[in-house]
Formats: C-alpha cells, sequence, structure tokens
C-alpha cells in the first residue's frame, strides 16, 4: 500500500512498508543490574564477561561473540539531547561499566576482510575520559571521549538528537581471525578517574542502503522521516545528488532511491 505525505514542501509518494536487506544493527548495552531497561533487542552485559551469539535489532541470532576484559556497571542516564536519532528510542542506552586501567572488548566470528561499521557509546555520571582505540584488519582508529557528566557520546563525538545513529559511524575491516578489538583506556589528563563505556554497535558495511535512512532494515515512512531530520540538520548525508547544494532535487533523489528499493 502507498500513501502520499508532505515532506519539505511537496508531496512525496511513500510504500509504508517495503522490505530492504540492509544488515540490522547488532548492539550491546551495559547496564546496571539493578535497573534493566535497554533499547529492544539490544544484548545486555552488566560487567566483564561473554555474550556469545549476539542477536541483531530484528532479534535473529547472528553467531558474533562479544568478550569484555574488565568492568562493572553504574546507573546514569544519558542528557536527551545527545540522544541520536534511530529506528527507535536510544534512552534505554543508559547507564555504563567503569573500572580503571583499561578493558579490552573483543568481538569474535565476524567475517574476515569485511568492514563495518563501529560505534563506541560513551556515558558517565561525573567527567568522563576515555582513549579508544579499535584495531582490526586495517589500520587504527584511535579517538578520545572527554565529557560532561550525563554526554552520550558516540565514538569521538558528543551525541545530537537532530542527527541519525548512522552518521557516527567509524569504519574498522575484521582481521583473518575474524576478530575487532576495542580498547578503553582512562584517561587521567582529561580529569577522569576511570574508563567508561556505555555499550557498543557493529554492522557489516556494504550492506546498508542508502533509502533505509533509519537503518532499520526496512524501508517505509519513518525513512522519509529520518531523511526530513537529516535535511533539517543540513548534514552530508541530506546532500543525495552530491550537488553541494540542500534544496528540492535531494529530496527528489532520494524519493527515486526509496523507490529503486534495496538490493
Amino acid at each position: 500500500m502507498k500513501t502520499s505525505m508532505l515532506v519539505g514542501g511537496f508531496i512525496a509518494c511513500a510504500a509504508l512498508s517495503t522490505a530492504a536487506s540492509a544488515q540490522a544493527l547488532i548492539a550491546v548495552d551495559f547496564e546496571n543490574i539493578g535497573v534493566p531497561f535497554s533499547p529492544t533487542n539490544w544484548n545486555v552485559l552488566s560487567g566483564a564477561g561473554a555474550l556469545p551469539n549476539l542477536i541483531d535489532e530484528t532479534g535473529a541470532a547472528t553467531g558474533i561473540e562479544l568478550l569484555v576484559s574488565s568492568g562493572s556497571s553504574f546507573e546514569t542516564a544519558p542528557n536527551p539531547a545527545t540522544l541520536p536519532m534511530h529506528s527507535q528510542s536510544l534512552a534505554g542506552a543508559d547507564d555504563y561499566i567503569f573500572g580503571t586501567g583499561q578493558t579490552v572488548l573483543t568481538l569474535n566470528f565476524l567475517n574476515p576482510g569485511s568492514e563495518y561499521e563501529v560505534y563506541v557509546f560513551g556515558l558517565r555520571g561525573f567527567d568522563m575520559g576515555n582513549d579508544i582505540t579499535i584495531a582490526g584488519g586495517s589500520a587504527p582508529v584511535i579517538f578520545d571521549q572527554d565529557g560532561a557528566p550525563g554526554d552520550f557520546y558516540i565514538n569521538s563525538s558528543i551525541g545530537s538528537s537532530s542527527q541519525d545513529l548512522s552518521s557516527y559511524a567509524v569504519f574498522q575491516t575484521a582481521d583473518s581471525a575474524g576478530q575487532i578489538n576495542i580498547t578503553i583506556v582512562d584517561d587521567l589528563t582529561a580529569g577522569g578517574t576511570g574508563w567508561t563505556c556505555a555499550g557498543i554497535a557493529i554492522r557489516e558495511a556494504g550492506t546498508t542502503c542508502y533509502a533505509d535512512c533509519d537503518g532499520s532494515g526496512q524501508l517505509n515512512i519513518f525513512d522519509y522521516i529520518c531523511f526530513g531530520n537529516e535535511y533539517a540538520a543540513g548534514t552530508s548525508y541530506a546532500d543525495c545528488d552530491g550537488s553541494g547544494q540542500l534544496n528540492i532535487f535531494d529530496y527528489i533523489c532520494f524519493g527515486n532511491e526509496y523507490a529503486a528499493g534495496c538490493p
């Protein structure tokens, strides 16, 4: 079934529900054991340990394993203004694990040689100071997370409720053993008193579809809403036709991408 909707000052015709083959996000929420509250189909861990056979956001098993070398859970709530847009609310991505020195998060049983979107979520009830390295089969990705209490970090940036989660992705290749390692080190020079991590997420790159703006794996009206929000925020994603300017032709371009579906 199709519906007409007003988007950016003109009428767009959008299918309400169209299947897409884009990979769903695989996410882990580091949650305080006493107050469990997580986004739907996010895997949950409350400290050091192993999570075998992670599920993705559709609930499908992936065979991927996460190992966490150290950490204990603490409770805090993120500033809503720093939570990015996504196909579901990220309000449940609260709380975090904490430790001193460093922790290593190892993702096992990835596809060797495949590139992945990687997201490392930072959060703390006090000042945060993390030095983070994402290592795999390509050059390490290195960044800091130095934030105020309650700021929700995605990789090197404080999040914004006007930007989509996917816009914060960094990329790393799984090594020949099918691993990606995320090392988080306490950055005492930034005022921190221990490292923290609120969660992580990955998605195999090259399997996403431009029209699947919210990364849900389905094409529907929410992708038009997502594109409208990206356009309003002036992000590079909204420059669909690559002209360097945001205008009605980007909406037309997005409509064409949507109509073409996902491969």
